[in-house]
C-alpha cells in the first residue's frame, strides 16, 4: 500500500477521541464518510470548476482552479484530494450512463433514518 498522507484516515483512528467501538464509533465514522461524500459531490457538481471561464483558458489554469477549490474551499490535503477526485469521477460515470439499471451500480447509498436526542 503507498504511503498516506491524508487526514482522513487519522481522524477515524485518533486516539484522544477516546471512540474505540460501538455505537459511538459507528457515528463517528458515518459523520466522517458524510462529510467526505458531500465534498465529493460539491466538487463534482460545481459546473465552473470543470468548464473554461473564457476561450483562452488552458488546462493547466482549469487544473490549478480545481486544485485550489480543493484545498481552499474544501480544506483538503495530499491524498484525500485524491480520495475526493475519484469519487467525483465516480459520481459522473453513474449519472452519464445512458441506460440506467442495465449494469450495476458503482456507489450505492442507503439511507437509514436515525434519530439522536441529546438531553
Amino acid at each position: 500500500c503507498p504511503l498516506y498522507r491524508g487526514t482522513l484516515v487519522p481522524r477515524l483512528a485518533d486516539h484522544r477521541t477516546q471512540i474505540k467501538r460501538g455505537s459511538t464509533y459507528y457515528l463517528h465514522v458515518q459523520s466522517m464518510l458524510t462529510q467526505l461524500c458531500s465534498k465529493a459531490f460539491v466538487y463534482t457538481f460545481c459546473h465552473h470548476l470543470h468548464l473554461p471561464t473564457h476561450d483562452k483558458e488552458t488546462e493547466e489554469l482549469l487544473a490549478s482552479r480545481q486544485a485550489s477549490f480543493l484545498k481552499l474551499t474544501l480544506g483538503l490535503v495530499n491524498e484525500d484530494v485524491r480520495v475526493v477526485q475519484y469519487l467525483a469521477e465516480l459520481l459522473k460515470l453513474h449519472y452519464m450512463q445512458e441506460s440506467p439499471g442495465t449494469s450495476h451500480p458503482m456507489l450505492g447509498f442507503d439511507y437509514v433514518p436515525s434519530f439522536l436526542y441529546k438531553i
